[in-house]
């Protein structure tokens, strides 16, 4: 599976400084999905309470991207979170940019999250962050 992320091109926004740049992906199972989460509970799972809330990192012009919301909704009604990644998109390369997610050895690999959830934690300055288009690939992006 593979994440996209696309900002404006740095030349042409009028702040360059609002282009996301560390960010988390997490993908939800149903606890009632034929995969039967429960079973694949092997320690490693994330929960998003713990992850989605910790600490922006920020260093030199990296600004936090603004307070994190807790991640609240789709866990309260019976959905479990694996974090498939941490990424830093970078404002000097290509305006979209692809990343692969992290594999989970307990899950198969062709596994279909019916949800995602994308955090942004920093950004490169700006008092806001921009955000022109996310997406999910099932499969590598060539």
């Amino acid at each position: 599976h593979t994440v996209g992320l696309e900002h404006v091109a740095a030349t042409i926004t009028g702040e360059p400084g609002s282009a996301p740049k560390v960010f988390r992906v997490f993908g939800f199972l149903n606890q009632t999905d034929s995969l039967r989460v429960r079973d694949v509970d092997d320690g490693s799972i994330h929960r998003c309470a713990d992850t989605c809330n910790s600490d922006s990192v920020s260093s030199g012009s990296e600004k936090a991207a603004g307070p994190l919301v807790p991640a609240k909704g789709l866990e309260e009604i019976g959905f479990r979170p694996f974090l498939l990644g941490v990424f830093e998109f970078d404002r000097d390369a290509d305006t979209l940019q692809l990343f692969d997610v992290d594999p989970w050895p307990s899950l198969p690999p062709d596994v279909m999250f019916p949800a995602i959830r994308l955090v942004v934690e920093s950004n490169y300055g700006a008092d806001y962050t921009c955000l022109y288009r996310f997406r999910v690939y099932t499969r590598r992006v060539v």
